[in-house]
């Protein structure tokens, strides 16, 4: 079981910063906790406040987010949650490149990003996720359990 922790004031601050600088988010009001050094959860304050010495607890809230080299990635819930706020850093995307960033597949570009940068990934009204451009690609980070199956195996094909 994970050991959730409520992050220091100082990375809350570096979070909430760069929640409002990379996506345009600034209604928060969650606490953020961590079980580790670069996954964060979120939950409401009532919650962070119940005491769950002894208990063996799984999950608190949902995952919201990860930081990698200083970059923080919203969770593919977290962009669903945050899509009314999410204002910076949006890539929409045509029909076949949604269908491919669901199946798991990252995408290319036409040009190359210098430095490398977190998009949120949109086609049409629906938020599918956050990626990373770096060079001329944008990394999937869709969960696996997430992805479309765009031709089911025959085993699990239906009769006639």
């Amino acid at each position: 079981m994970a050991k959730f922790e409520r992050v220091s004031s100082k990375t809350r601050k570096m979070i909430l910063k760069q929640l409002k600088e990379n996506f345009g988010i600034t209604d928060f009001p969650y606490v953020i906790l961590s079980s580790g050094k670069r996954r964060f959860w979120i939950c409401p304050p009532k919650v962070a406040q119940i005491n769950f010495k002894g208990l063996l607890i799984h999950s608190i809230g949902f995952y919201f987010a990860n930081i990698d080299k200083n970059i923080l990635r919203l969770s593919f819930d977290a962009t669903q949650v945050f899509a009314n706020q999410i204002k910076n850093n949006i890539l929409e995307i045509d029909k076949e490149s949604a269908e491919k960033w669901l199946r798991g597949e990252s995408l290319q570009l036409n040009k190359e990003v210098k430095e490398k940068k977190v998009v949120v990934i949109k086609y049409k009204n629906d938020f599918l996720g956050c990626g990373i451009i770096s060079n001329k690609k944008i990394w999937n980070h869709v969960p696996k359990d997430r992805r479309t199956i765009v031709e089911l195996p025959t085993e699990f094909e239906l009769p006639d």
